[in-house]
Formats: structure tokens, sequence, C-alpha cells
């Protein structure tokens, strides 16, 4: 059993700190929100490709000159055929902007003009390289650069057509065929990192962007309410200062809401960052139990908790497990009804720490499990429950950031257990 939580003051200071944290925040959300493509996932794919265009083009000329293809033509076509893979490692780490953007689409489309125009014209093979840049833009830009690549590599075509009309065949043996080959393979190594989620992740991004530039605002609400409740300023109207804590626990519901959609979003960017260190596993989940306990009592609700006495240690990141632990237990106090029972385990097993949270709530059922812990996804029986759905959702993205997992099962006296199993050794880096 838990002990009752000792009695804590109020914090008088909450309402100067929170207007504090809103005039530190209000740094442009481009900054705060967007994912920067120097550190996204999204360069790293776009830099193989890079790496891929330039190992073809080298085998393709080495193999031309093995087969007795002039030398100084070989220079001349390598100098064109890496220019756009330079053009592009240069502009790598702001590929993110749209000029950048727009400049490799041009050292692309310039390249496969000359290299078209030298070898065939309209009739060369080497023409579909003009079809890299649509689906560069298609996979990584917008709809202005989808346009502008169209145009692009159109005007390249007819001008390779235009340069290239009268010339003679190439001396580069079959070197034009493996080119353009190579550059369809590349083609499809672009398109298949949009791996279908372009337009969910934009929507997700537009989300994130209006969170950010609510939360400012939110914090100054919830900071003024916390003055005029407490009468920091004089007297009030014992109504008025109701109202005002009223206002004040709204905000902070709400505040918290913005604040796990935008952690969300930083972890489906790949960019938020695990501090890890030591963490007492034991003395985490009894801290978060302790806090938990008045809403507990609010609804008569029987805290089992079994911890054991010595450290239950692992490698984490102390704030990520204590926003699990949160979700975890907050949930369960939530969904259980009146007179319920919410149970807290947590023991080591191998080279693993199981945590374990059941409650006597109505449950959930088999078909709704693998569609919960989605962000906004609550299931039939959070309909009626406030929130949005997001604890459960971002409880399980930081779990699997210590590459551990969440697992949703029933609880043996009726209601929900959620499992985490997190590794002693901390995630593999």
């Amino acid at each position: 059993m838990l002990p009752s939580a000792p009695p804590t003051g109020h914090d008088h200071t909450q309402g100067v700190k929170s207007l504090l944290r809103a005039g530190m925040e209000v740094a442009p959300t481009q900054v705060s929100v967007r994912s920067d493509f120097s550190h996204s996932p999204a360069r790293g794919r776009l830099a193989l490709t890079l790496w891929a265009w330039l190992g073809a083009a080298v085998l393709v000329l080495a193999l031309a000159w093995r087969f007795g293809a002039p030398l100084d033509q070989i220079g001349n076509v390598s100098l064109i055929a890496v220019a756009p893979a330079l053009v592009g490692f240069i502009l790598l780490s702001r590929l993110g902007q749209t000029w950048a953007r727009l400049y490799f689409l041009l050292a692309w489309v310039a390249a496969a003009t000359m290299l078209a125009a030298s070898m065939g014209g309209a009739v060369s093979p080497l023409a579909l390289l003009f079809t890299v840049p649509l689906a560069y833009a298609a996979t990584f830009g917008s709809t202005r650069l989808i346009v502008a690549a169209a145009v692009a590599s159109a005007a390249g075509y007819v001008a390779a057509a235009w340069a290239g009309h009268g010339r003679g065949s190439s001396e580069l043996n079959a070197a034009p065929e493996m080119l353009a080959t190579a550059g369809l393979f590349l083609n499809a190594l672009i398109l298949l990192t949009r791996d279908g989620r372009r337009d969910g992740d934009a929507a997700s991004l537009r989300i994130a962007e209006t969170a950010h530039e609510l939360r400012t605002p939110i914090n100054h609400i919830v900071g003024f309410a916390d003055m005029i409740e407490h009468r920091v300023f004089g007297d009030l109207d014992e109504r008025y200062a109701e109202y005002a804590g009223l206002i004040r626990a709204s905000g902070g519901q709400l505040l918290e809401l913005i604040n796990r959609r935008l952690d969300l979003s930083r972890i489906a960017a790949g960019r938020y960052a695990l501090e890890l260190e030591d963490v007492d596993v034991a003395e985490l989940a009894r801290d978060v139990a302790a806090q938990a306990h008045g809403s507990a009592s609010a609804k008569l609700i029987e805290f089992d908790v079994e911890l054991p006495s010595a450290p239950l240690r692992l490698r984490a990141d102390p704030l990520a497990l204590r926003q699990v632990l949160t979700n975890l237990i907050g949930n369960a106090v939530k969904f259980t009804p009146h007179g319920g029972r919410v149970g807290i385990a947590a023991r080591q097993r191998h080279r693993d720490v199981l945590i374990e949270v059941s409650d006597t709530g109505p449950g959930i059922p088999a078909h709704l499990r693998a569609r919960l812990g989605q962000r906004f996804d609550r299931g039939s029986v959070g309909a009626e429950t406030e929130g949005a759905g997001l604890g459960l959702a971002l409880s399980r993205a930081l779990v699997r950031l210590h590459n551990g997992a969440l697992i949703v099962s029933d609880a043996p006296a009726g209601g929900a257990r959620i499992r985490v199993r997190l590794p002693i050794a901390g995630p593999r880096v």
C-alpha cells in the first residue's frame, strides 16, 4: 500500500515562472518545431542516393575505359556526371530549404543537358536523367518545387535536343545506356524514401507548429490566472479567485496536451535526444505514485505498490522515463471508477527491467489494442474521458527510443494492464 502523500503547499511563484517561461519560448516556430533537415532521416537517405550515383558513374566510366573508350572523352563525361552529386554534398546540410533544393535540381538538369547533348541529343538514352529531378521534387519538395523541376527538365531536354542535333554517335560504347539505367535505379531509390508517410507528416508538422504557437499565450494565461487566484496584487472576491483557479487548472491541462504533441513531433522528426544516466526505477515509480495519490484519493482508489526496497537501476533518460510513468499511472487513475484499485509494480528479469501498471477500469478491447497508442486514438472506452489520447502514444514512442517495448493486455481482476520492458544497459547508440 502506498502511504498518503505529504501535504504540499502551493508554490506562489508558479505564476511568475509561467510568465518567464512564456517569455523564453518566443523562438520562431520554424526553429523549435520544424524538423531540421541536417539531422533528419531524410538527409541520410539523400546522402546514400548521392553516393549511389557517384559509385554507379565511376563504375560505368571505368568499364568504358576498360573496353577502349578514349580517355579524354571519359574525363569530360566524368566531370559532368559527378558535378550534381558534388553540388548535393555541398548543399546537403541546407537541403531542407527551398533555395538549396532548387540549386541542386538546376545543377542536375544542367549536367543531364550537357551529357545528353554530347551523346545523341533528343534520341540519347541519357535523356532519362531528366526524370531524376522530378522524382526528387516529388519526394522532398513542395508542389511549387515539382512544377519548377518539370519546367527545368523540359527546358533542359529541348536544349539538349537542339545542341545535340547532327552530332555523331558516342565513342563510349554502352556507357550512355548504363548511365541511363543507373539514373532509373536512382529514381527508384529516391522514391523509396517516401515510405508512404509524406502527407501524414506534413499534416503532423502543421499541427505541431500550431501547438507551438499556442504554448506561449497559454503560459501567459496560466501565469496570470495563478497570480489572480492567490491574490498577489491584493484582496479579491472568493468566487473570482475560484474561477481563476479553474482557468489555471484548465490552462495547465491544455499546456500538458500541447507539450505532449510537441514531444511526439520531435520524436517523429528524429530530434528527441535522450539524456542517459543511471536511474533508480523503484524510487522514480514511488515518487510518481505519490504525486498521483491525491487524485486517486478523491475517487477512493487504492494503490497496490510492489516495488523493491533495493535500488532497481537502469540506463535511461530520467525525464522521459518519468513522463512514461506519469502517463501510465495517470491513465490508470483516470479510467478506474470510484473505489477501484491501481497496481504498480517493477522488477528485474534477466537483463531487462519490467514495469507494470494495472487498473480495474473498463479495460481495452482486443480489437482496439493494435490502434491504441497511435496519436489522437483513445478507443471507444475513452470517448467520454478528457484528453486527446496522446499519453499512451507518447509513452510508447519514448519506450521505443530506449529500445524497449510497451504491451497492453487484460488485468487479472479486469481492467487494463500495461507492461513496459526496458533494457538495463540502455538503448544501443
